[in-house]
């Protein structure tokens, strides 16, 4: 299954009352919503009051619940999108992240016969209700014949037709609304990324090889402390993912003292799917971040991933070596490679004067805290992204023989000199390449062969 919007449109063009009939389910079911802003807006002009704000979120959570998958997909992508709506709807739809309307057990297990068999001779138990719930299927804890403790995913029914339809709904709709709002992000743009990434989803085979290819990628790099779970290839298939049941508790959620330290193993890991195996995990929310009991992070619901190209990695990470470094001069020209930015706009971005409160901007992030919206800043007050970015940037540089990421390490081993080497830096590199190897392993134990090694073949 592939996401075409043109093929879409060409579908349902000759099939409008389809469309009709959803619309018209959509108009029922929003019309308590819509009613409410527009009383909100131009009758009480409150539309901006916090109170009710929280309370129209509400009415917003429940729309979404009741128009099935898409929609949910949907509130799940803009419950981290405070650019696109509202603080106060955010954090209402948040309840998305693992906690979705089931569909009916008996059709579940149905589906699930249908695709490995007789439950009965498969499994010696299974729960009777689902132990989780998302938007394209739900979860049964369940043994199997052999006594193996398993999770099964079974699919919604008809789920492809309903997400197509939508999607085409979604697509079609969204340059109005971003007309009416006045947004600044291309939202058709935006709900095509969406479609790819709920179709890539339909397909449980696609997330079983994911899954089974990040556990392969994080061993042969060697972190060990993250993981994903163990496929059950004779129990899956497209409509059905059967994985050994990880015990553990939500990231968010757990009291453990190594929280912070499983923060930088998940940012370590999401740096070397972003900037090494070039295939990224794409839905980070906190429902999918679980700390086992033997104290590793475990990545799960592996459907919706990226494929990011080689010379988009070493622009991320000449950027990110920057960032780290504060060398803030380099990075309208990181925003050109990346193309945030038109190459004949750097001269007039670094004339302007922008450099200046985005250089304090940077060095604020830099020194930690902020909002407590993230789980690393919930478990410690002045956790910084961007100095936890270090000890990989350190480890990459110095292990990467090519030629943009030697230029990189020259840039920050000699600062803004050519020809001075900057000893604070070159200290907290080799700290960070140890700091890296540290964090990454589930053994407490430093590498120090590895360490040493780093430390005597680094060609500064």
């Amino acid at each position: 299954m592939v996401y075409n919007p043109p093929l879409a449109a060409k579908f349902y063009g000759k099939r409008p009352l389809l469309i009709l009939h959803r619309l018209v389910q959509l108009a029922f079911s929003g019309f308590p919503l819509g009613a409410s802003l527009f009383v909100d807006k131009y009758i009480t002009k409150k539309l901006d009051d916090e109170p009710t704000k929280k309370t129209r979120a509400k009415t917003l959570l429940t729309f979404v619940e009741n128009n099935g998958c898409t929609y949910i997909k949907i509130g799940q992508a803009l419950s981290v999108r405070e650019d696109i709506i509202d603080a106060a709807y955010a954090k209402e739809l948040s309840q998305l992240q693992d906690r979705v309307p089931p569909f009916e057990s008996n059709l579940a297990k149905s589906i699930l016969a249908s695709e490995v068999g007789s439950i009965t001779s498969t499994f010696t138990k299974i729960s009777d209700a689902p132990v989780a719930s998302a938007s394209i299927g739900q979860v049964y804890k369940a043994t199997t014949a052999d006594g193996k403790e398993v999770a099964v995913k079974v699919q919604r029914p008809n789920v492809v037709n309903v997400i197509a339809l939508d999607l085409h709904i979604v697509r079609t709709f969204a340059p109005i609304y971003q007309k009416i709002t006045k947004a600044t992000t291309d939202l058709q743009a935006l709900s095509d990324e969406w479609g790819r990434g709920f179709i890539a989803e339909l397909n449980y085979e696609n997330e079983a090889a994911n899954t089974k290819s990040f556990q392969a990628q994080m061993t042969k790099k060697g972190l060990t402390a993250v993981t994903s779970p163990t496929v059950v290839d004779s129990l899956s298939s497209s409509r059905v993912l059967t994985t050994e049941w990880v015990e553990g508790t939500r990231l968010d959620r757990s009291t453990s003292s190594d929280v912070t330290t499983l923060c930088a193993v998940a940012l370590n890991a999401y740096l070397v799917m972003l900037l090494e195996t070039g295939t990224l995990h794409c839905d980070p929310h906190p429902g999918n971040l679980l700390r086992t009991t033997d104290g590793k992070l475990c990545i799960l619901d592996w459907g919706m991933t990226l494929e990011v190209q080689p010379d988009l990695q070493l622009s991320l990470l000449e950027f990110i070596s920057h960032l780290t470094s504060e060398q803030y001069e380099e990075i309208p020209s990181d925003f050109v490679k990346l193309d945030f930015l038109k190459a004949e706009k750097e001269e007039f971005v670094r004339a302007s004067g922008f450099l200046e409160p985005l250089t304090y901007m940077l060095k604020q992030a830099g020194q930690g805290g902020g909002g407590k919206k993230g789980i690393c800043l919930q478990a410690d007050d002045d956790f910084s992204i961007i100095n936890s970015c270090f000890p990989y940037v350190a480890k990459r540089l110095l292990s990467d023989d090519s030629d943009r990421a030697r230029v990189a390490l020259k840039n920050m081993v000699y600062g803004a000199s050519s020809s001075t080497i900057d000893e604070t830096t070159v200290v907290d590199m080799l700290d960070g390449f140890e700091s890296f190897e540290r964090t990454s392993k589930s053994s407490k134990d430093d590498d120090e062969a590895t360490v040493a090694l780093a430390r005597e073949g680094a060609d500064l």
